[in-house]
């Protein structure tokens, strides 16, 4: 499969070959250096709809190491508070040819279905609780070159399981790559389906040779869900020093972030050597990177 002038919502479409294919030029295009901008530089749309640290940043620094221009969207003053749909916002900036879309919303509307009327490619950069892929990419890419492998390994999420976007797209992508996927974290935050599950943190985690807690997802919770169990969570479900100073020395430490330590990690925990969460961060720019050169045709 070629990522050119492709939308990337999801791994539907991918085979694992193609996703080591991206690794590979992530990989390969780690370095500085940008790469060479015709005089008629491209551009790219960065549409988030909800808020971001990591994921916008580190698009918008992908898009300037490959020579093009990020077009930050500033949805507080844009005609979406006049009305005016996001399909029809996005047909505006197409018709100043920006090159391609990278999107976030959390709001209950279809990427795919907007990427039929998008006739440029559609990047996914998180879409309500359904999927995070970029996300998803980095995370087995950190693993990769940590592990040297994900074929075998054993990835624990731990939380708020149900609705994290960012659990979907991993169990997604690691399950393809050939990894196991397991969940750990009150019964009301774990998803009603059949995957493999652990009651006690400690029982997942004698099982795991990868750890990825989640914060907890206050902003999509319907109801007071978290409230109800909160004065349990960090007592059950917290990753802290003395747990890990019981686990596997060559074991692997993930999260997506935002982290809020002291509940789903602690601090002490980011000083543990197995821990690679800033690490993920600088894969997030690499990955995404490589997506954008190879989408636009220029990797």
């Amino acid at each position: 499969m070629s990522f050119f002038n492709r939308h990337f919502l999801d791994f539907s479409h991918l085979t694992k070959d193609d996703i080591y294919f991206l690794f590979n030029k992530a990989e390969n295009f780690a370095g500085p250096k940008a790469l060479e901008a015709g005089s008629l530089k491209k551009s790219v749309g960065l549409l988030f709809l909800e808020a971001s640290t990591r994921t916008i940043c580190s698009f918008e620094l992908a898009a300037q190491d490959c020579g093009y221009i990020p077009l930050k969207f500033d949805v507080e003053s844009s005609s979406l508070k006049k009305g005016e749909s996001i399909l029809d916002t996005l047909l505006t900036l197409k018709a100043m040819d920006v090159s391609a879309f990278v999107v976030r919303h959390g709001l209950n509307i279809s990427l795919r279905e907007l990427s039929k009327s998008i006739s440029i490619p559609m990047i996914n950069a998180g879409e309500g609780v359904s999927g995070h892929p970029t996300q998803a990419l980095l995370d087995s890419f950190t693993i990769l070159k940590n592990k040297k492998q994900i074929q075998g390994e054993k990835v624990l999420i731990i939380g708020d399981v149900k609705y994290s976007r960012v659990a979907q797209s991993n169990l997604d992508l690691l399950t393809m790559l050939g990894a196991e996927v397991a969940y750990c974290g009150p019964e009301a935050l774990l998803p009603n389906n059949s995957q493999k599950r652990f009651k006690t943190l400690e029982e997942g985690m004698a099982w795991a040779s990868v750890l990825m807690a989640l914060r907890p997802q206050l902003e999509r919770h319907t109801g007071p869900i978290f409230e109800e169990i909160k004065k349990d969570f960090v007592k059950k479900y917290s990753l802290n020093k003395d747990r890990l100073s019981r686990w596997k020395p060559d074991g692997l430490i993930l999260h997506p972030g935002p982290f809020i330590r002291e509940q789903e990690i602690t601090s002490d925990v980011l000083q543990d050597s197995r821990c690679k969460i800033w690490e993920q961060v600088n894969n997030g720019r690499l990955i995404r990177r490589a997506l954008l050169a190879l989408i636009l045709g220029d990797l």
